[in-house]
């Protein structure tokens, strides 16, 4: 299993990426990795034990000035978010990852990679973390405005990605709306509820709340990506907020073990527990880090797209989709 990672996307770039790949070449034996970059320093930062596994390529960092959209077709091909979807896409990576911006990510994966047979639109989809156990939300900003046809086509992903992972015969799915009557919603949240309640392999189960994504009502949420891109940076601010006002509070008042205890239970509701977001529909693997993650949550990404990869997502995916 080979890694294509941009290693100059995010906030913090290299100092964050190489202790990341580190940690996961060490931990995982079957894992090799690409790094794209500036090779003079990727190459001195590398630890002497992994440096047989990792190579690293030179790219240059992205200009923020082209960093959106089309842009990154026109003056970005030689950037290190390009070159490791270029990876990817020719075979020889199995999956690229990157902090960078989700647009320039998402624009290069549908230049190289296209999407698969019976895709019209890819989706940036996301576990969160509920009482019963993990749930998926997409669509996360890859399509603002989407047709009743791309909201099933999402939860068709999503229930695929659901099965292969949490071993779900029949995973349950919502539409992200207003209220939970039948009558809510837009026109087309309405149409996608006729078409999902029709798709046999689907269990639909109607509309949902916000507060679905946290007490797991469904396996799966869906939404078009201006609502799902909203929704995700308002339960980050929130999360964000919450442990460190409730960090605040507990520092000195309880003991060190209990708050150490306290804080970590808090800290698997943060961002960075699940970090990595999968862009479904492509014909290829890409996982879209956070751009402010540290070390542990790009390790996490990491696992992600070693997931994808194990699981075989786009030979499962032509298989169940084929001639849709």
């Amino acid at each position: 299993m080979r890694l294509a990672i941009d290693a100059m996307g995010g906030d913090y770039g290299a100092d964050v990426i190489v202790p990341a790949v580190a940690e996961l070449v060490r931990d995982r034996p079957d894992v090799n990795a690409i790094l794209f970059g500036h090779h003079d320093t990727l190459q001195a930062a590398l630890p002497a034990d992994i440096r047989s596994r990792v190579r690293v390529e030179a790219a240059l960092a992205l200009d923020p000035q082209v960093c959106d959209g089309k842009q990154v077709l026109l003056n970005g091909r030689q950037s290190s978010l390009f070159q490791s979807v270029q990876a990817a896409a020719n075979g020889r990576a199995d999956a690229a990852i990157s902090a960078g911006s989700t647009a320039a990510l998402m624009v290069s994966g549908l230049r190289l990679m296209g999407t698969l047979s019976g895709i019209h639109r890819p989706a940036i989809c996301k576990v969160f973390e509920s009482k019963r156990g993990d749930s998926y939300l997409l669509d996360l900003g890859a399509n603002s405005e989407c047709s009743a046809r791309n909201l099933l086509e999402f939860g068709q992903l999503a229930a695929l990605l659901a099965t292969l992972q949490k071993g779900l015969d029949r995973p349950t799915v919502a539409l992200l709306s207003n209220g939970t009557e039948p009558g809510k919603g837009t026109r087309t949240l309405r149409e996608a509820a006729r078409l999902l309640g029709s798709a046999e392999q689907l269990e639909y189960v109607g509309f949902v709340e916000p507060e679905a994504l946290f007490n797991a009502t469904a396996d799966i949420v869906v939404c078009d990506g201006f609502v799902g891109n909203v929704a995700l940076k308002s339960s980050e601010s929130a999360a964000k907020h919450i442990l460190q006002e409730i960090n605040s509070v507990l520092s000195g008042r309880v003991g060190a073990e209990l708050e150490a205890m306290i804080c970590a239970r808090l800290a698997q509701f943060a961002p960075a527990h699940h970090n990595g977001a999968f862009f479904l529909g492509l014909n290829g693997v890409i996982i879209k880090s956070h751009g402010s993650a540290d070390i542990d949550a790009t390790v996490n990404s990491l696992r992600s797209a070693c997931d994808l990869v194990r699981d075989d997502w786009l030979a499962q995916h032509k298989d169940t989709f084929q001639g849709s």
